[in-house]
This record gives C-alpha cells, sequence and structure tokens, in this order.
C-alpha cells in the first residue's frame, strides 16, 4: 500500500519520502522475520525439509524489494513509466536469463530461488540509479507522511485474497470432489 499512498500524496519533500523508504525497509524487515520465523512450520507443515532454506532466502529478498519499492514509486508518481519500464522490463529480462542458467546449471528450486534474487537485486540497484536519489538517515519521527491510506489498501488486499482463496482451505478438509462442487 505504500507506492498507491507515495502515488496519492498531493506533495513529497526530500524528507518524505526518506520517511517512506525507512518505513517500506521496516515492513519489509519485519516480514522477512516473520517469513523467517514461521519457515521451520511451513517446512514441517508441508513436509519438506527444502522449504525452510528456500524461505529464508526469500526472506532476504523482501528486504532487498523493500529498499527499491520507494524509488520505482517516485518515479511512478513522476509520471516516467519510461524508467519505470527500464527497470522492471530489465528485471524480467535479468530474471529469465538467471532462471534458465540456473535451470540448466542445476536443475532444481533453486533456480527459482535465484531468479528472485536477481530480480530484487536488479530492482532495487536499478532503481536507486535511475531514480538518482538516495534515502537520508532515518530519523525517529515519521516526517508527516501518512499511512493510513496504505492500511486500508493493504487491508482490502488482505480481505480479496482471503475470500478468494476460500476454496483452498476448504478443499484441504473436503477432499477435491466437494471442493469442485464448492
Amino acid at each position: 500500500g505504500l507506492v498507491a499512498s507515495i502515488a496519492q500524496a498531493p506533495a513529497l519533500s526530500a524528507r518524505e519520502q526518506d520517511a517512506y523508504f525507512w518505513t517500506s525497509v521496516y515492513l519489509s524487515a519485519g516480514t522477512a522475520a516473520a517469513l523467517a520465523i514461521a519457515a521451520p512450520l511451513l517446512a514441517r507443515f508441508y513436509d519438506t525439509p527444502l522449504l525452510e532454506p528456500v524461505a529464508w532466502v526469500l526472506a532476504g529478498v523482501l528486504i532487498i524489494e523493500g529498499m527499491g519499492f520507494v524509488q520505482t514509486a517516485m518515479l511512478r508518481r513522476e509520471l516516467r513509466y519510461d524508467r519505470v519500464a527500464l527497470i522492471e522490463g530489465g528485471g524480467t529480462v535479468v530474471t529469465l536469463a538467471t532462471l534458465v542458467t540456473c535451470a540448466v546449471l542445476w536443475g532444481d528450486v533453486w533456480a527459482l530461488v535465484a531468479g528472485q534474487v536477481a530480480y530484487g537485486t536488479w530492482t532495487l540497484c536499478a532503481a536507486a540509479f535511475i531514480h538518482g536519489r538516495l534515502p537520508g538517515r532515518p530519523r525517529r519521527e515519521s516526517g508527516g507522511i501518512s499511512i493510513a491510506f496504505s492500511i486500508q489498501l493493504t487491508s482490502y488486499n488482505v480481505v480479496t485474497f482471503l475470500a478468494n482463496n476460500v476454496g483452498l482451505v476448504a478443499g484441504h478438509g473436503v477432499g477435491s470432489a466437494q471442493l469442485g462442487f464448492f
């Protein structure tokens, strides 16, 4: 929801941009920590031990991507879609090259993980370089940003996701035939 909040803000000072950046980093780090803590539980739930180290690496990717969101959102806000396309299109090309190369070399799930690492790293570096403004140091005060809109949007997205995927939970308990009727 931070990207939408940045886009709809009437004006953004350098201090507010920094506050959005650090908010994104803190939220990404918190989400990454939750995923890292949940990794052993996920591996046990799915009876797939390999899921644990995969989740740990992807938790790191969350932090990397969280560091690039604000610069890309600022480019969108400034209607510099040619540069956004370069960041995201370049990320797609880098990801594809990484996936194909690693799939040929390794032939396992780590090729998919490497693709995610490549995409996150590319988008962070490209966004920082193309946007051209590095964030300032974190401050205790928020810098005047309002994340109420972000929270509303995120809440809506979570409710929508849960509503669209309730069948998966139902199918886990009732079986495939009953899920088909559902």
